[in-house]
């Protein structure tokens, strides 16, 4: 094990989850901040504030384990929302079809030159408005309304999908083939995913733990994951070096990396065949989402599966079905750098996993291994195109509300840690913080 220092651009962990969330957004996370659509359409942000990620004009560190209200550009609503795998950038996808980005550009992962401590738009090709996003460790990776892949940042391992290495300050267009449309899209650590219209799935990047889901060496452009033979994908997610989609025929699949048993086959053998995970006999999956090293599903049952890492501390090999107080289903589901957040028919946000900074908004900061109830009221989502068929019906929570109003507090009451983790250290001068941390 080796220790080095780095400024917070450089490194957060070894976790580099993907930013993407809740198939409808409500909920989502990176390493160290998470960010939340509110039952009164606000966006809020909890956990590790620092160089502008809750996008609240703050610049400096500071730690909030409830959740703190985010500054949306003017007439703006948050429809999906997304984080880097270094929880350092933030992204909105607008009711304009536009994307807004905040938080650190170290990687260039903004789109655009320099830090932003709000929200502010990624600049896109002439008419090209976006309909899905995704992100990974420094780099962002969307879906033009003409169907073509834009990615924006880290590309030290071809993650850009463009046929080279090199980073990028803005959008710029993966090389799928002629003719292909992408329809979904997942971004890892440094390898992206898509299902295209052709019902082939491709990616590109990183395949050191066989996350392209052949037995390629890692590329620059797109190429096909070998699936089953018959089996096409309705969804997919990533986590940092391993990927899940849904099949054609109800069944989940999994491949890449496996060293806490997220592929879900009863083993910790990584590999770049696409296999099925082993979810109780009968049950079919509505949603999934992904962490770091952990993978969730909502299963035909109205259970929420975790398997994987669950908290850092806990790990399985087969999906394990995690209670949520009796009457409530799980409607959505999404993640954070080492945990999960699912959001209940009754409306509120429960969370499970990790939680050093803060990030599952739970007012305080201890991991949680099951399944825990923030109070904290979430934007009721509409469909999405992923939740069509027969899923667990979703209560309205009409009747709820928020303990408070658009404080940002929603009644959790939260003291500061009395000292800054030995793991973080500020500059004196600049005030930017550095962090140190473990690479293996």
């Amino acid at each position: 094990m080796v220790k080095k220092m780095f400024g917070w651009a450089a490194a957060v962990l070894l976790l580099a989850a993907p930013a993407c969330v809740l198939a409808a957004g409500s909920a989502g996370g990176g390493d160290w901040h998470s960010l939340f659509i509110g039952d009164d359409g606000e966006l809020y942000a909890a956990g590790v504030n620092m160089n502008g990620a809750f996008g609240n004009g703050e610049t400096g560190f500071t730690q909030e384990s409830s959740p703190v209200l985010v500054e949306l550009p003017e007439n703006q609503k948050p429809l999906k929302i997304f984080n880097d795998g270094l929880g350092a950038a933030s992204y909105i996808l607008g009711t304009d079809g536009n994307v807004y980005s905040f938080g650190d550009s170290s990687y260039m992962q903004l789109g655009r030159e320099g830090d932003a401590a709000t929200p502010a738009r990624v600049e896109m090709p002439e008419g090209v408005s976006i309909t899905d996003m995704s992100a990974g460790f420094g780099y962002a990776a969307a879906i033009g309304s003409d169907g073509q892949v834009y990615s924006w940042g880290n590309n030290d391992s071809g993650q850009i999908g463009d046929g080279t290495n090199s980073s990028r300050f803005f959008p710029t267009k993966a090389l799928l083939p002629e003719g292909v449309s992408a329809l979904k899209i997942a971004a890892g650590d440094d390898h992206t995913t898509v299902v295209g219209s052709d019902g082939k799935v491709y990616s590109w990047g990183s395949n050191d733990y066989g996350q392209l889901g052949s037995d390629t060496s890692s590329r620059t452009t797109p190429g096909e994951v070998f699936l089953p033979e018959g089996v096409s994908i309705s969804d997919i997610s990533a986590g940092q070096d391993h990927v899940m989609a849904i099949g054609s025929d109800g069944k989940l699949y999994a491949w890449g990396g496996n060293g806490q048993g997220q592929l879900g086959d009863g083993t910790t053998a990584s590999r770049s065949e696409v296999a099925e995970v082993s979810l109780p006999e009968g049950i079919s999956v509505m949603k999934i989402a992904n962490s770091a090293l952990g993978s969730a599903a909502i299963g035909s049952d109205g259970k929420v599966y975790l398997w994987g890492s669950v908290d850092g501390y806990t790990s399985y090999s087969v999906p394990q079905a995690m209670d949520l107080p009796e009457g409530v289903v799980p409607s959505d589901l999404g993640s954070t750098g080492a945990g999960f957040l699912i959001s209940g028919s009754d409306g509120q946000l429960y969370s499970v996993g990790g939680n050093r900074f803060g990030e599952l908004a739970t007012g305080d900061l201890s991991s949680k291994s099951v399944p825990f109830q923030t109070g904290f009221f979430l934007m009721p989502q509409p469909d999405s195109d992923s939740a069509n068929n027969s899923s667990p019906d979703a209560g309205s929570g009409d009747d709820q509300s928020p303990t408070e109003d658009v404080t940002g507090s929603h009644g959790f009451e939260f003291s500061p840690p009395e000292k800054m983790d030995p793991a973080f250290v500020v500059e004196p001068d600049t005030g930017r913080v550095f962090i140190m941390i473990e690479a293996y």
